[in-house]
């Protein structure tokens, strides 16, 4: 079977299990190609954790895409993560234009939670934000940020954290699949639904079987975790359930 390839971009956070690192392994273990473009460099990432360090990546990821090009290469799909910046949602935007014909792609707005906008953030990074989704197949914003962004145009819309009668989880349109809920705020959930997802859906072909395996495979990664809840900001246990993943048909 031709192996996909996949473009995943968003910030590196070198302890706490989300962002890129977390994609890359998920992608990877639905069988795919990975390929990593970090928009930031962190110690940690940026939830419960104060003192972290942050580098800019902005100018080594225009020489990166600019190599991109020479090589001539294509992607099946590109997923975009948590971005930080208007200069990088533009960024972004260009590489969908450069390398978005043919591809599917996949847009995490990662801007707010809790109905409150991400520190640093306004209605400025909103509107960009809004002009990046238009350009998506599929986005994945949670409660807050699908508040946001009522009324864009193009993508499907999968919106995440959909609470119910004690359960939660994902609304497409009118419908929605949801599993019992947790107690507690489990980092990383979102970018494992939005990589579960695209990888998912990139080996099926199936949109609301990889909706309902992605939710299946974030479930499995905040219950494995409950047996060291103290750690919650850490991430989620999502290394010990990628074998589902890797058998998922």
């Amino acid at each position: 079977m031709i192996q996909k390839r996949i473009l995943t971009m968003q910030d590196l956070s070198c302890f706490g299990k989300c962002s890129i690192s977390m994609s890359v392994a998920v992608l990877s273990a639905c069988g795919h190609e990975a390929v990593a473009l970090p928009t930031a460099l962190l110690s940690t990432h940026t939830s419960e954790f104060s003192g972290y360090t942050f580098l800019d990546l902005a100018y080594e990821d225009d020489k990166i895409i600019e190599h991109f090009k020479k090589l001539n290469l294509k992607f099946d799909a590109i997923l975009i993560g948590y971005l930080g910046s208007i200069p990088l949602i533009e960024r972004a935007k260009k590489i969908v234009e450069i390398f978005g014909k043919g591809a599917v792609v996949v847009v995490d707005p990662a801007m707010a939670e809790n109905d409150v906008l991400y520190s640093g953030f306004d209605m400025s990074y909103v509107n960009a934000m809004r002009t990046l989704c238009e350009m998506a197949d599929f986005i994945t914003p949670n409660t807050s940020e699908y508040k946001l962004l009522v009324g864009v145009k193009n993508a499907r819309v999968l919106q995440t954290g959909v609470e119910k009668d004690g359960m939660i989880g994902i609304r497409l349109d009118q419908k929605e699949w949801l599993r019992p809920a947790f107690d507690g705020q489990f980092y990383g959930a979102g970018d494992a639904f939005s990589s579960a997802f695209t990888g998912l859906y990139m080996k099926t072909g199936e949109l609301e079987k990889s909706i309902e395996g992605a939710l299946d495979f974030v479930w499995g990664n905040i219950n494995a975790t409950q047996d060291e809840k103290e750690k919650y900001w850490y991430g989620t246990k999502f290394e010990q359930n990628l074998e589902f993943l890797v058998k998922f048909k």
